[in-house]
């Protein structure tokens, strides 16, 4: 049982998301703030990746915990139905800061332990300020994805460039 009076406001967003989680549905959502990191991360067949000085890198502890143990934790706090949403909302969970001060290791820099090195990549949260600059850089230097209306019928989407990797065209990363 939850004492939901005693909670802080991190405490009661992750109980939230456990609650909404038990409904299945990935229609039905509580939102909760996103704080932007100073590193690109993916999450694809179970791995999580780290982009590291324009070098992907497989990530196998953040902060001592084992990437499998987070990944269970942010699926607790997940609704979905299928395994691809499954796996869209654990890489939503590794991109958003916040949900490391939900799963209880936010001390920025979060430590990253990559596979077959003892190097650390440190992980930082981006001010408000900095993630807007970072937005606004990138708008004002390319378009990834537009949008034409061909007759009345047809809307037709290209897509450019991969969201999480400026220099990955989207063709290469699809391949």
């Amino acid at each position: 049982s939850v004492d939901w009076k005693r909670l802080d406001n991190i405490s009661f967003d992750r109980e939230m998301l456990k609650v909404f989680a038990l409904f299945k549905d990935a229609h039905t959502s509580y939102f909760v703030k996103y704080t932007e990191l100073s590193h690109s991360v993916i999450f694809n067949q179970q791995n999580l990746y780290v982009k590291d000085n324009e070098t992907w890198k497989r990530v196998v502890s953040i902060n001592g915990k084992s990437v499998s143990e987070l990944a269970e934790q942010i699926v607790q706090m997940s609704n979905f139905e299928t395994q691809p949403w499954k796996d869209c909302k654990i890489e939503r969970g590794f991109q958003n800061g916040y949900f490391y001060q939900m799963l209880g290791i936010a001390f920025p820099p979060l430590r990253f332990e990559v596979e077959g090195q003892t190097e650390i990549v440190e992980v930082n949260f981006l001010s408000d300020e900095e993630f807007e600059k970072k937005q606004s850089t990138k708008r004002a230097n390319r378009t990834s994805y537009s949008f034409n209306l061909l007759d009345n019928n047809i809307l037709y989407v290209r897509y450019s460039a991969c969201r999480n990797d400026d220099n990955l065209s989207f063709e290469d990363f699809v391949k």
